[in-house]
């Protein structure tokens, strides 16, 4: 099981939430560890020596060697949200709110959701709707909408998954947490997230090699992309109203194409649906 470093724990000789005492148990023959020590148990993730000699010197974190004072001066909006406002994050991207609908139906399905993973799953979904900006009433509903299916995981009786945990997951949404690494998300979440496949490329240099591909393939059409793939909405819609002439039903068009309803209005020719016979 994997948690982040901020992740709270229970004292010794407080409470579980079933009543029982919390215990520790210290064992004198183990042996202490000094940082470099435990940095070596890290892997990939193992510190720098220069980030591991600003926990050794217990200085913090300062590149430019800027003061504190010289930075109010020099940044001031920075300075009003970061320190007086003490807000996590600064500027954020506004993504599709399709990454948020993408993950939501991955935690719906639930086939790749564990039991010790769970609450990292619903923390991810909170920081999609902030990437996304999806209102804080709707993650709310769609988080605690998971409880019961993730609940029917639980192995154990002292580990069950509750409302209360999608409350503190909701913590992120008031946070703002928008910077979430896509590993971290792996790491705490337990499901791999398939990338882009570039070859080892950058997106610029892949970019380029694809446009390179591309005009490169001698083309009948002026228009390279008519008639490669399958078929456009528009065709699907035509020849729908093909095989059911006279037919005003669209909403039965929408479900034998597998096509949105608006979609349907948009490419519909009246002039194929002249009877009356078939009104919605």
């Amino acid at each position: 099981q994997v948690q982040s470093v901020v992740q709270g724990f229970r004292l010794p000789g407080t409470k579980t939430k079933f009543g029982k005492p919390i215990r520790a148990f210290w064992n004198s023959k183990a042996p202490l560890h000094t940082l470099d020590e435990l940095n070596s148990f890290l892997g990939i993730y193992r510190l720098s020596d220069e980030e591991i000699g600003q926990l050794n010197e217990k200085h913090p974190h300062n590149p430019a060697r800027v003061t504190l004072a010289e930075a109010k001066k020099r940044w001031p909006e920075w300075y009003a949200s970061r320190v007086i406002g003490r807000n996590r994050v600064g500027k954020k991207w506004n993504v599709n709110r399709g990454l948020y609908d993408w993950w939501l139906a991955k935690l719906r399905d639930g086939s790749e959701v564990t039991v010790h993973h769970r609450y990292w799953c619903v923390l991810t979904l909170v920081v999609y709707a902030v990437k996304c900006g999806i209102p804080r009433e709707e993650v709310l509903a769609d988080a605690l909408a998971l409880v019961p299916a993730f609940d029917r995981k639980t192995e154990t009786v002292d580990n069950p998954f509750s409302e209360d945990d999608v409350k503190d997951a909701m913590r992120a949404y008031d946070e703002q947490y928008c910077k979430w690494p896509l590993r971290v998300i792996e790491t705490t979440t337990g499901i791999r997230i398939e990338r882009n496949k570039r070859n080892g490329r950058d997106r610029e240099a892949h970019i380029k090699l694809m446009n390179f591909v591309r005009d490169s393939i001698t083309h009948t059409d002026e228009n390279w992309r008519k008639g490669n793939g399958r078929k456009s909405e528009e065709a699907n819609v035509r020849e729908w109203q093909q095989q059911h002439p006279g037919c005003k039903n669209k909403s039965l068009c929408a479900r034998e194409t597998g096509l949105t309803r608006p979609t349907v209005h948009r490419w519909w020719d009246e002039s194929k649906a002249v009877s009356s016979d078939n009104e919605e």
